[in-house]
């Protein structure tokens, strides 16, 4: 594994069971995007991700895409500024990645089901303290709700107070 922590972080695990338990119905689009990099050095991100989520929409454990189309626009120094793709997964699930140096993109992921979308508005960064605390809104039939992964730790253990 390339170091992708969210893959093992609980909010991805919510986000499996939420996409297992047919919430949204039958998964048909992915958005991903990851600003703040290059292909080579985030790039990775929104395609692992939606990789995961095909793969999960067809009870495997990732997919690989049957097609792949994409661009991108290179800089002076042949760095890429801004890119993106569509993969095609067998069943016809879509999605459409990008990544960027020069672009301000939201980092973010949308799954579209038959019945509705998952929105995760920090999927790459769930526990950081800017982030949204790992919330997962789902949106079915215009109903809007909000979900979190919860932390599973013991009580926090304080430690003595040293005297003045």
């Amino acid at each position: 594994m390339e170091a992708l922590v969210y893959r093992c972080h609980p909010q991805t695990a919510k986000l499996l069971e939420l996409l297992r338990g047919g919430v949204i119905g039958q998964v048909r689009m992915i958005r991903a995007a990851f600003g703040f990099g290059g292909i080579l050095d985030v790039g990775c991100y929104p395609v692992a991700m939606s990789r995961l989520v095909a793969g999960t929409a067809a009870g495997k454990p990732y997919a690989d895409p049957i097609e792949v189309v994409g661009g991108g626009r290179p800089g002076e120094t042949g760095v890429d500024e801004g890119a993106a793709a569509v993969l095609v997964f067998e069943g016809g699930v879509t999605a459409q990645v990008s990544t960027g140096v020069r672009v301000t993109l939201e980092n973010c992921l949308e799954i579209y089901g038959a019945d509705g979308r998952i929105t995760v508005p920090t999927p790459w960064v769930a526990n950081r303290k800017a982030a949204d605390g790992g919330k997962i809104a789902v949106t079915v039939k215009g109903e809007s709700r909000t979900t979190a992964w919860r932390k599973r730790s013991p009580r926090a253990v304080r430690r003595p107070r040293r005297p003045p």
